[in-house]
């Protein structure tokens, strides 16, 4: 009877060891899930979708920033030329003009022309000039280019398509080249009347005078006329009373010319 609860008992607790030890065969799946759970976590390249990010290129746009190149049309003034050494207008550009060698601005509206006189703006040229003398020979439409100048005796104004210093000299604001000898103011002067002066060669300069209205000079037809007058006539180059003549002719009666004859 001993023997069989011996038995029993050593029967039991083989039983019991053997239940506590660990099977490594039933691990072995738990690990094989623990490597798959591993290889997930790698699977980074989810990541690569950060490669979007090259949307950002799109900032090339910004390539129509190259629309401010209309900024160059400020270079039309030619303002970034002022104070530069220059020959002639058109060494400074447009809306510049030369005086004394340096560029300068010049007129815009007529209302800068305002300080030198009965003058008015040619804006292609930049000059405050008289546009209204010589059938309008210094105005935009028949001067656009070159300079507005004037004959010897400031009796006719002209336009030279070409600028040449010695046509179109290099004066000041408000004046114009006098045949080819100096800068004088644009108009003349009814009070400070230089028309005889300007004309000193010619027999009657006396009778050169600013005209009114053209502010340019002219040659009047009735000077000298009349008694006592103070005109002397050349005897040998007079044209008889009776003789065809213009207003240019000496008339030997002292008379102007007078529907084309003298009396």
């Amino acid at each position: 009877m001993k023997k069989v609860l011996l038995f029993l008992v050593m029967f039991g607790a083989f039983i019991l060891v053997g239940c506590g030890s660990d099977n490594p065969i039933v691990n072995n799946p738990d690990q094989s899930v623990s490597d798959e759970d591993v290889a997930d976590t790698s699977d980074t390249s989810d990541s690569a979708d950060t490669t979007d990010t090259a949307d950002t290129t799109d900032t090339t746009d910004t390539s129509d920033s190259g629309d401010s190149g209309d900024s160059a049309d400020t270079s039309d003034t030619g303002d970034t030329n002022v104070g530069k050494h220059c020959e002639k207008d058109p060494d400074c550009g447009t809306g510049l003009i030369c005086v004394n060698q340096k560029c300068q601005l010049g007129c815009k509206s007529d209302d800068e022309c305002k300080t030198y006189g009965s003058l008015r703006c040619n804006k292609r040229l930049g000059r405050c000039l008289n546009l209204a003398a010589s059938s309008q020979a210094c105005s935009e439409s028949k001067c656009p280019k070159g300079c507005c100048y004037s004959n010897e005796g400031f009796t006719e104004l002209k336009c030279a398509t070409t600028f040449s210093v010695g046509t179109c000299g290099m004066c000041p604001q408000g004046q114009v080249f006098r045949g080819g000898n100096e800068c004088v103011t644009a108009v003349c002067s009814a009070t400070n009347d230089k028309c005889p002066t300007y004309n000193a060669s010619d027999p009657k300069k006396e009778c050169f005078e600013c005209k009114a209205g053209a502010l340019i000079c002219y040659k009047n037809p009735t000077c000298g006329t009349g008694s006592g007058s103070g005109v002397v006539v050349n005897a040998l180059s007079c044209t008889p009373a009776g003789q065809v003549c213009n207003a240019d002719s000496d008339c030997c009666s002292g008379q102007p010319c007078i529907e084309g004859y003298c009396y």
